[in-house]
């Protein structure tokens, strides 16, 4: 059975060049990629997604500048472009929540990275109709300061929130009939990294499926 697409993970589209449209108001982008803009979901301005853009071809669009960036220079601003189709699992990938220009359902392994994002982030017990649903990570990590000197404390809580929801999901997956790609074998964390100058930092976590599938899901904490 299909889910309805409300995480999405999917390729990072690679900006070749981008200009300001002479004389818009408000503030239009030019963006150019290397490809796979027809695809496009949602535009990242300095790590704030919009969707206030227009498709021009497989290569390009129109972004108009969210309010909070039409007075700031374009050399200060920082453009990203996600997609809404998962084609590669080596190069970069992008992470992201509700709704979109292309809604959706979602099966598969994406289905299955949906699953684990929505039980990792929710608190636990969070869900009346489960009581052991839930990693609890956000929960976890409220009170936490990013810095390299609470690296055991932030590991222990995502390693922690990680198990909990594996117990929860393959304890859900216990009787039902699922496609192999749909099943959780494992899930672990595969890497984290800080950045001490904003104070936040990123997680990796490896996710194999009973179909032998392998994939790192990208977190920014």
């Amino acid at each position: 059975m299909r889910d309805i697409r409300f995480i999405s993970i999917a390729d990072t589209i690679e900006i070749l060049d981008y200009y300001e449209v002479e004389g818009s108001s408000p503030r239009v982008v030019k963006i150019i990629a290397a490809g796979g803009v027809g695809y496009a979901n949602r535009v990242y301005v300095n790590g704030l997604g919009t969707e206030a853009f227009t498709i021009l071809s497989n290569t390009a669009l129109l972004l108009t500048l969210p309010d909070d960036a039409q007075s700031v220079a374009l050399g200060e601003l920082e453009f990203s472009v996600s997609s809404s189709m998962l084609t590669s699992r080596k190069g970069r990938t992008s992470l992201s929540f509700g709704t979109t220009k292309h809604i959706s359902s979602v099966a598969g392994i994406e289905k299955l990275i949906q699953q684990v994002v929505k039980d990792l982030l929710s608190d636990v017990s969070s869900n009346r109709f489960s009581l052991s649903d839930g990693g609890g990570l956000v929960s976890s990590l409220g009170s936490v300061a990013f810095t390299p000197s609470a690296a055991n404390k932030i590991a222990s809580s995502i390693q922690a929130s990680i198990s909990n929801t594996q117990t929860s999901i393959q304890n859900n997956q216990v009787g039902q009939k699922l496609p192999a790609d749909e099943k959780l074998l494992s899930l672990e964390m595969s890497s984290i990294d800080f950045n001490e100058s904003t104070g936040t930092a990123s997680a990796g976590i490896r996710l194999v499926s009973y179909a032998g599938v392998d994939f790192t899901i990208p977190l920014a904490l």
